[in-house]
């Protein structure tokens, strides 16, 4: 099968993608990647690339790709000091925004042959860490997707989730290596363009973190009919049990296929997937490793209980490895086998259920407390809330509605701890990353903006 990025002699007059109304075939696409590969830099080189979703960033990336450039995708919206400390560390010979290529005149060593794309690794863009994506992981995690989700070249997929983020550009690549159409478009879920988008351009399928299914949810989606739509996806953390419930019953109802997944950056977005027909009765199940892949259990830990141990996955999309300035690019000693961090149990058909992170484990006067176990008891108890911990205190932000004294009430007494380790407050909003992940970093500021 050939790479998802030299697709020049593949699909040909097959559209690729449209943007602001305009379609583009294969073709002409690589028509823009070659006017874009002329510009940049030779093989061994790093560009930024300053990502929307739209045609400028399509184009670049594609081109970085081909010319065997390495690449870092980064928000467009990142604030000017971290993307001038960003430069600073990682000298890159040339910056793309808006589809401008500056080029920096920075000579620097050569970067890891194998290296083809830099994600953050996480949504706070900001962050040094940067998780280091090979040619071969991008491509093995794109053929492993494209077997199990029924992408067909006839297909329309709509870009809900910024191409930066690692989910969001696994669906720019599985679509590109099947020859897909993709609707590019920065729109959020929430606009009056994307419901337009959903009916006049008859998009077949999107893809969604929990914040995206939750607006949705809200605004009443699965109570509409979509004929074009067959299947939609969802990654990026656990769904609220009343809401999964809502799209089971809608993919059974309508025949559409609902597939929740479960990644990470550092696996290339993909490690497990749990077939549609299993929703309904394994609700809170990730399913099994994705094709090519092996997912285990490591027990034995302090910090586990029972039968969980922390999840385990070796695959060929496996990171390169990690990097935070230039001179970690020279070198990987890749291994193949990533430890997520996430406790989880399989179940006697095989498949896995995570519990938690091994991180988001607190520790208050000897009590060990899973902060996402709290967040699910809360929410089973109608209280939406986010739970973090701070120096021997349980943290706690309620939206503005809730009682922060009846809320404490139920802590103290479903936990058996003294009302005074406990701390809520009252937040109108949750803030939410640019992965649309809970940003639970931002939270702890709240925290510690009320202590002074």
């Amino acid at each position: 099968m050939a790479m998802f990025w030299h697709f020049q002699d593949c699909f040909k007059e097959r559209t690729a993608f449209t943007f602001e109304g305009n379609d583009y075939s294969f073709t002409q696409l690589q028509t823009l990647v070659s006017d874009a590969k002329a510009k940049l830099p030779s093989a061994g080189a790093l560009v930024f690339l300053f990502c929307k979703n739209d045609i400028n960033t399509l184009v670049h990336y594609l081109a970085c790709l081909q010319n065997q450039v390495a690449v870092m995708l980064l928000d467009a919206g990142l604030s000017e000091q971290m993307s001038n400390e960003l430069v600073v560390r990682f000298q890159p010979q040339a910056i793309v925004r808006s589809g401008e290529i500056q080029q920096t005149d920075l000579t620097q060593t050569l970067v890891d042959s194998r290296l083809a794309v830099l994600l953050p690794t996480s949504g706070s863009t900001g962050a040094a860490k940067q998780v280091a994506l090979s040619y071969e992981n991008l491509q093995a995690n794109a053929e492993s997707i494209c077997s199990y989700l029924p992408i067909q070249d006839s297909d329309t997929t709509i870009t809900t989730l910024p191409c930066h983020y690692s989910y969001g550009l696994s669906v720019l690549n599985t679509h590109l290596l099947k020859g897909a159409r993709c609707l590019l478009t920065d729109a959020s879920v929430v606009s009056k363009d994307f419901w337009l988008y959903l009916q006049n351009d008859k998009i077949t399928s999107f893809a969604g973190v929990p914040y995206t299914y939750e607006m949705l949810y809200k605004l009443r989606f699965h109570q509409k009919q979509f004929p074009s739509l067959r299947y939609i996806t969802q990654a990026g953390g656990r769904l609220k049990p009343e809401v999964l419930s809502v799209y089971s019953q809608w993919m059974q109802e309508q025949e559409k296929a609902f597939y929740v997944m479960y990644g990470q950056t550092e696996a290339t977005a993909r490690m497990a997937w749990l077939p549609p027909e299993k929703l309904s009765r394994k609700p809170s199940s990730i399913g099994n490793a994705i094709p090519g892949g092996q997912l285990s259990l490591v027990k034995g830990s302090k910090a586990l209980d029972g039968d969980n141990g922390e999840l385990i996955y070796q695959g060929p999309n496996v990171m390169l490895g990690y990097a935070d300035s230039r001179e970690g690019l020279a070198v990987f000693s890749p291994t193949n086998v990533l430890k997520t961090g996430d406790v989880a149990w399989q179940d006697d058909e095989g498949d896995f259920h995570i519990v938690g992170r091994l991180k988001r484990f607190v520790k208050i006067f000897g009590l060990r407390l899973g902060l996402d176990e709290i967040e699910r008891f809360l929410d089973a108890s109608g209280v939406d809330a986010r739970v973090c911990g701070i120096d021997d205190k349980l943290c706690v932000a309620v939206k503005n509605a809730q009682s922060c004294s009846s809320v404490k009430q139920q802590l103290s007494e479903r936990l058996k701890l003294h009302p005074s380790v406990i701390e809520i407050i009252q937040l109108e909003h949750f803030p939410v990353n640019s992965n649309q992940k809970t940003d639970y970093q931002a939270i702890e500021s709240f925290f510690e903006a009320e202590r002074r």
